[in-house]
């Protein structure tokens, strides 16, 4: 019994002679990431300062392993250049929700790259289940908090450095410690008492918010830089991953009948879905008393709602179960399961495909179609994987497929697509909702200034050209971004005051 609940042994670790001088070239690196993080922030805003400082980050891990004396592996390696391509996305391209896409990609790679370079909670994202992805997660988080102090007051060994045992250089150190502090304060009151005094010992004039906002950056990169490659690089604690079985254990009655429920409700609602697909107008108008267009446009975000929980949903009952017999009926089920959340699936993209033709293409729904189509892709990755007793693959298909996903995103470029989508439809006869494209980022700035241009005059075009010259004037400090940068060059450069007047003629415009 002892045998089969024992933790396995620790990865190797290095020895004490080897661990100290590691553990302090991981504080002067993580020390220097911290520098660059508050001149690249400060320097290169709007995304180039995120990108140059991941960069700088996969070099300093790069350079830390190579001093370890161990090279990075090709895995290594591909995360790092993954976790730089995100960011370097994320000063090309100008969309809120893309960019904070591109940022959780860049810290999901970095998590793969520590669990890889500590061979901990699993080997390779090859080898790798949910449960060990998620532990890799989660001892990235622990690191980031907690790692930097270990590291300092620990694995450096800060007792046995000569200048800490003695010496002149500590006694210098002390010296300076102990002797500026003294006479700041001395010479701030003799100054307030006496004007000649503070004439000669005049103190320069320090912005104290600026210098707080400059120790807080440094600080704060610092500490989360050297807490990640320590978790990476140094530590040798063992880091199991989550419990394979979860505590509540669920019998044949309980799966049958939940996971019987759920299919049952599923099927209903996939029978009600081929009324309207082979029925048409007629049927949803008789049934609902709704237009197709009205049909579509509800419900579409509820589906994909339910895609989003389906999964957790059998990989979680799943972990419940220790029975031969009650595991075969959950396999059967969670198949039926998975079959019917194909044609959810496929009902909630013909919805979306109804939605745009009808109302345009938004960027909710935009990204909303791009997580249904992933969702598709690792419901298809279960079945072929979990379910046939092979769920150490389904990690791996899971995350490369999202970040193809996330990659196929960025060069679409979503702002352009969902204005080109938009702008299509008045060469059908449809109408333009310019104040939402107008509100779009720099991205599709181009390609909307260049349909304002040739539009008919109206109130809508006034409005919108007008909004977008005010907004993108203000803006002026987005240099770093390429998207921003084009987006400001269209309508600054692009879209004069002529054109204004042409757009508002008989329609005065509603600001500057």
């Amino acid at each position: 019994m002892d045998a089969a609940i024992a933790a396995p042994d620790p990865r190797p670790g290095q020895t004490t002679s080897q661990r100290a001088p590691a553990a302090r070239r991981i504080l002067a690196t993580g020390l220097a990431l911290g520098v660059l993080a508050d001149i690249a922030l400060h320097a290169a805003p709007d995304g180039l300062g995120w990108t140059l400082w991941v960069l700088a980050l996969a070099l300093g891990a790069w350079y830390v392993t190579r001093q370890r004396q161990s090279a990075a592996t090709r895995e290594e390696l591909a995360w790092l250049a993954t976790a730089v391509a995100c960011a370097a996305a994320f000063s090309w391209r100008d969309s809120d929700e893309l960019r904070g896409t591109n940022v959780l990609g860049t810290l999901a790679a970095l998590a793969m790259f520590a669990m890889a370079a500590a061979g901990l909670p699993a080997p390779s994202v090859l080898a790798a289940r949910v449960r060990d992805v998620i532990s890799a997660g989660i001892y990235t988080i622990r690191d980031l908090v907690v790692g930097a102090p270990l590291l300092a007051l620990r694995d450096a060994e800060p007792g046995n450095l000569p200048a800490v045992r003695g010496g002149a250089s500590w006694s210098a150190l002390r010296a300076v410690l102990l002797t500026v502090p003294l006479v700041l304060v001395f010479a701030v009151l003799l100054s307030r008492a006496d004007p000649v005094f503070a004439s000669i010992f005049r103190l320069p004039a320090l912005d104290m918010e600026r210098i707080f906002q400059h120790v807080v950056i440094v600080g704060a990169f610092s500490w989360w830089s050297a807490g990640w490659l320590r978790g990476a690089l140094l530590d040798d604690t063992w880091r199991p991953a989550l419990p394979p079985r979860l505590p509540l254990r669920l019998g044949l009655a309980e799966v049958t009948t939940s996971l019987g429920a759920v299919a049952v409700l599923f099927a209903v609602f996939v029978a009600l879905q081929l009324r309207w697909l082979f029925g048409g107008a007629e049927v949803v108008l008789a049934t609902t008393g709704l237009t197709v267009a009205e049909y579509a446009r509800r419900g579409f975000f509820e589906l994909v709602t339910v895609a989003v929980l389906v999964l957790p949903l059998i990989l979680a009952t799943g972990a419940a179960i220790d029975d031969g017999r009650v595991a075969r009926r959950h396999q059967l089920l969670s198949l039926a399961l998975l079959v019917l959340l194909a044609a959810i699936i496929a009902s909630a993209l013909l919805r979306m495909r109804l939605y745009v033709g009808h109302f345009g293409l938004t960027e909710d729904r935009l990204y909303a179609t791009a997580l249904v189509a992933w969702l598709a892709v690792v419901s298809l990755a279960m079945s072929f994987t979990v379910l046939r007793g092979r769920a150490q693959a389904f990690a791996a298909i899971t995350l490369i497929s999202g970040f193809a996903t996330l990659g196929a995103l960025n060069v679409l470029n979503p702002d352009r697509l969902v204005a080109q989508v938009n702008l299509t439809r008045a060469s059908e006869g449809e109408e333009v909702d310019y104040a939402y494209l107008a509100r779009l980022d720099g991205d599709a700035m181009p390609t909307v200034v260049q349909a304002l241009k040739l539009a008919a005059p109206s109130p809508e075009t006034c409005k919108a050209a007008t909004a977008m010259r005010s907004r993108w004037l203000r803006l002026r400090n987005i240099s770093w971004n390429v998207g921003g940068r084009r987006g400001r060059a269209a309508v600054v450069d692009g879209l004069s005051a002529d054109d204004l007047r042409r757009l508002c003629a008989g329609a005065p415009p509603a600001g500057g």
